[in-house]
């Protein structure tokens, strides 16, 4: 998949859910960033979080904001391909019960919600899925790194999918910059998806069909208001000045 160049960064964005579990079961080698605006806006102010970003093989349009800008700066640069919202919490609850024409090994990585998450999933299966979870560590935030026995560990389950559950940019950068050459077939940063499961439900469904997900972790989510207002108003000025940029 080829790079587009948006926001000032270099993404190679997928477009589809079609095209998206299309490449899953072709067995295609996948790291796999789910972008909202915060993404963009932390990768414009830090050059390790674009490097890893642009490094993702595919960047799936998670947030709504993300969807609605790519679209209409579409019909100015058709380049820039249409897309469909394809959240990253929705995902992996395919990639969990789905089935696969071979056994395949799920691996979750996170905090204490990881086995918890894993657990609750399990139940759900697809045939010949099993869930495994890892607790991590602290993740220091200007250097994020795994430590050699969290890397140990993953590579003795051996998983087909590796699931990190740390937050963006720390989720990107250690898929990019510690894992990518693991012989793991997807790897995919999933934020907070792990707490859903544990002691943080998801939006009603029809919210979340809706496209305002954010709007109902923003009344529910401590601090989650405050963050989601800095990130609307900076990223629909960002995207007015993309709309507008000289090609």
């Amino acid at each position: 998949m080829k790079p587009v160049r948006i926001f000032g960064l270099e993404l190679r964005i997928t477009p589809t859910k079609q095209w998206f579990w299309s490449e899953v079961d072709a067995g295609t080698a996948m790291r796999i960033a789910t972008v909202n605006p915060e993404f963009i806006l932390n990768a414009l102010v830090d050059t390790e979080a674009t490097k890893a970003l642009e490094k993702m093989t595919h960047c799936v349009i998670d947030g709504t904001g993300m969807m609605i800008a790519c679209n209409v700066l579409h019909v100015i640069r058709p380049d820039i391909p249409w897309v469909e919202r394809i959240p990253g919490a929705d995902i992996v609850e395919q990639f969990c019960t789905k089935n696969y024409s071979k056994p395949t090994t799920i691996l979750f990585a996170g905090d204490e919600s990881a086995p918890i998450a894993a657990k609750k999933l399990q139940e759900q299966a697809g045939e010949g899925v099993t869930i495994e979870s890892l607790v991590l560590g602290k993740i220091d935030e200007t250097l994020p790194r795994l430590s050699k026995e969290e890397i140990a560990v993953i590579t003795q389950l051996n998983p087909t999918i590796l699931c990190l559950g740390l937050g963006n940019p720390k989720q990107e950068r250690i898929i990019a910059e510690q894992l990518a050459e693991l012989p793991i077939q997807i790897m995919i940063g999933v934020g907070g998806t792990f707490q859903f499961y544990h002691d943080r439900p998801r939006a009603p469904h029809a919210l979340r069909t809706l496209g305002l997900e954010w709007l109902y972790r923003g009344a529910t989510v401590e601090g989650h208001a405050k963050r989601s207002k800095r990130a609307f108003f900076d990223f629909v000025w960002l995207a007015i000045k993309e709309t507008f940029r000289p090609r």
